[in-house]
């Protein structure tokens, strides 16, 4: 599956459990985007074009902050989202540490997909949060044992 493909599936999965929010699913795709540039960005994995780092740029600085879901529950999600970063960071430490230090990393790494299921809870509800967070959970797709082979060659 190519990356516009594997784009296009998690827009069509958000889509579904946020509802039909299009803002929502719109700032969620903006948070995996930036998300996953500031990554490769660190880790150096991917090279990433200077038309992405602006496209990222642009996005964390005029799109996010514009867009109706996110300004209209602002308040609520800066926290979850400054959290998810400070997990992130984590994360990036704990790598270098122990195999149990590198689980925790890779648990950390999947934060992101809080921010979808909080926005699951501001679209639908509790009810809804609960039924759909474990699928949500599961967008994150990299299996434990790739990400413990990173280190092995590295």
């Amino acid at each position: 599956m190519t990356d516009a493909e594997k784009e296009q599936a998690l827009q069509e999965k958000l889509m579904y459990y946020l509802k039909g929010n299009f803002a929502a699913v719109q700032f969620c795709m903006y948070v995996v985007f930036v998300a996953h540039l500031w990554d490769d960005l660190i880790d150096q994995d991917n090279v990433r074009s200077e038309a992405d780092i602006n496209n990222a740029f642009m996005i964390a600085l005029v799109e996010i902050p514009s867009n109706p879901f996110y300004m209209a529950n602002v308040n609520e999600l800066r926290p979850i989202m400054r959290n998810t970063i400070m997990q992130w960071l984590d994360a990036n430490k704990l790598e270098r540490g122990t195999d149990h230090d590198k689980h925790m990393a890779f648990m950390l790494r999947s934060s992101i997909c809080q921010i979808f299921n909080y926005c699951a809870y501001l679209v639908g509800g509790p009810e809804w949060a609960n039924e759909v967070g474990p699928h949500m959970r599961r967008l994150y797709e990299e299996p434990l044992e790739d990400f413990m082979k990173e280190f092995e060659n590295a």
